[in-house]
């Protein structure tokens, strides 16, 4: 066992060193590297990537390393190309926080590429997944970052208003996290570009003390990258103001402090030179800066646009995997459905046949209660039953009390009996017995059943209240034990009494039958 626990600990230790090892590599790459050493990150995030022993997070992230360090060398194509590797990777990680990281990758290539309105739905998309998670300062960073790249895209159409709203809500964020370098970096960006609002604005005295801002803890954390960034700005300004000889200092400087490759930076510096220069009357100087930045603009112009084609094309591989999917979850619902539909079909048909089966029941127990109702309009036939005693007038008389017990109350009596009925009706029990037996042709007992049972159904057809009662309370109205109802209604009627009320309610026949049936019911002798 011993041995197994060494062995197991000898074949995890590598690979869990390999991989604190790339998570050092990427965080190095994304704080030092990416600026300052691109191709270094490139070759390390490549590293990372061809590695088995990396994770799928880490291969994400050595993808956006890579995107970032493309960006900072000008290779926009080689940039967008590596944000959607690192979106195909997050997408199926299906982490909030990740997949929000990566659509702002994808929407900064984007927005590189001033394709600004595909960037902001990126960046939109990105904050409602960030809404979704618990706050933290690692996700309040990325929202503080999201804040600014919306005001970038905004910063692109000119609406510096806007912009400057967002650069605002993102140094609100900002504030409330740790100092350090990371914050101060995010910082910098967005006092550089809220100074260049104002600057857009014309509030040159809020532009420079942004600039200040950006100058202040750029040197502090020793922030170099930022700074080519910041003599543009400076070069901007007094652009602006009309001190062409400091906008040239600060242009040339940037130029200088360039030890990347941006060509859209360096073209607005040699544009601002050119303009500077001209404006100062040094022709020379303005022509040799202008031919650069033709130059410049023409290859900007061709990578972007090898970008641009890039990027739709991605989008549109993203638009065909998201049709296959649709398609997919077609079918699969298509197939979910037919089974539903199969499934509905059998117990459709089933209680189908359990209604029909309800159905010839109710239609029989309504022809046999009006049979038995015709049958006792018609002058009974003599029955087997051993004859007695009894005169024709005073079997009439007999007869007559008999109709009139019928469509009396006294059927619902509980304590019913052929004694208490006879005494009643001024007879015996033979004699009562015998006249049941032959003109009604049952025995007491199934005769006074039949009377209740008659009795309820008349109220299950006039009074719709009914249908709602328990069956106590119906088997209580008709003077028959509760024990007993149930197989009496049955045996009257051929059905139970709940599958009775049923088929009324689903009868729309019931005010013509019903009318049928009384007419009997009241006929019955």
């Amino acid at each position: 066992m011993m041995k197994l626990a060494v062995l197991f600990a000898l074949m995890i230790f590598p690979l869990t060193y390999a991989q604190a090892q790339f998570d050092s590599i990427l965080e190095k790459g994304f704080s030092d590297d990416q600026c300052n050493r691109p191709e270094t990150a490139i070759q390390n995030a490549r590293k990372i990537i061809s590695s088995s022993g990396a994770t799928s997070t880490q291969k994400m992230r050595a993808y956006q390393l890579m995107s970032g360090s493309y960006a900072v060398m000008g290779k926009n194509r080689l940039s967008i190309n590596s944000s959607f590797k690192a979106k195909e990777i997050a997408d199926r990680l299906n982490d909030p926080y990740i997949s929000a990281v990566s659509l702002c990758w994808v929407a900064e290539c984007y927005r590189r590429l001033d394709l600004n309105h595909e960037s902001l739905e990126n960046y939109k998309n990105a904050l409602v997944l960030l809404d979704q998670i618990p706050a933290t300062d690692k996700s309040l960073h990325t929202k503080a970052i999201v804040f600014y790249e919306i005001g970038n895209t905004q910063y692109n159409e000119n609406q510096y208003r806007k912009a400057a709203g967002n650069y605002k809500k993102s140094l609100m964020i900002l504030k409330n996290l740790k100092k350090d370098v990371k914050r101060a970096t995010a910082e910098t960006q967005d006092y550089l570009l809220l100074g260049g609002c104002y600057l857009f604005m014309k509030k040159y005295d809020s532009a420079e003390i942004c600039f200040k801002k950006t100058n202040d803890i750029a040197v502090t954390y020793k922030n170099t990258f930022i700074m080519p960034y910041l003599m543009e700005s400076y070069a901007k300004l007094y652009d602006k103001q009309g001190n062409y000889r400091k906008a040239v200092d600060y242009a040339e400087k940037g130029v200088k402090l360039m030890d990347f490759q941006d060509t859209k930076l360096k073209r607005s510096l040699h544009e601002l030179l050119a303009k500077c220069y001209g404006e100062l009357g040094d022709v020379q100087n303005a022509r040799k800066n202008y031919s650069t930045y033709i130059k410049l603009n023409d290859d900007y112009t061709t990578e972007k646009n090898n970008a641009v084609s890039l990027a739709f094309k991605q989008a549109k591989t993203g638009l065909k995997k998201e049709i296959a999917k649709q398609k997919n979850d077609k079918m699969l619902l298509g197939y979910v459905l037919i089974f539903i539909i199969m499934t509905s079909a059998i117990v459709i048909f089933l209680y189908r046949q359990k209604a029909r089966k309800n159905r010839l029941l109710y239609t029989q127990a309504v022809d046999r209660l009006v049979h038995q109702s015709l049958e006792n309009t018609i002058p009974a036939r003599e029955t087997s039953a051993p004859a007695v005693l009894l005169s024709e007038e005073k079997e009439q008389e007999i007869l007559q009390k008999l109709e009139e017990f019928e469509k009396s109350e006294r059927i619902t009596h509980k304590k019913l009996t052929i004694a208490s009925l006879a005494a009643s009706l001024g007879t015996n029990v033979t004699y009562l017995s015998n006249i049941i037996s032959r003109h009604k042709a049952a025995n007491f007992n199934h005769y006074i059943n039949k009377l209740k049972i008659t009795y309820i159904v008349n109220k299950l057809y006039t009074e719709p209240n009914y249908r709602n009662y328990k069956i106590t309370y119906l088997a209580e109205e008709c003077g028959l034990p509760y024990s007993s109802f149930t197989s009496v209604f049955k045996t009257i009627t051929g059905m139970s009494p709940s599958a009775f009320i049923k088929q009324i309610n689903e009868d729309k026949d019931l005010i013509v039958k019903y009318l049928y049936i009384l007419f009997f019911i009241l006929a019955m002798k």
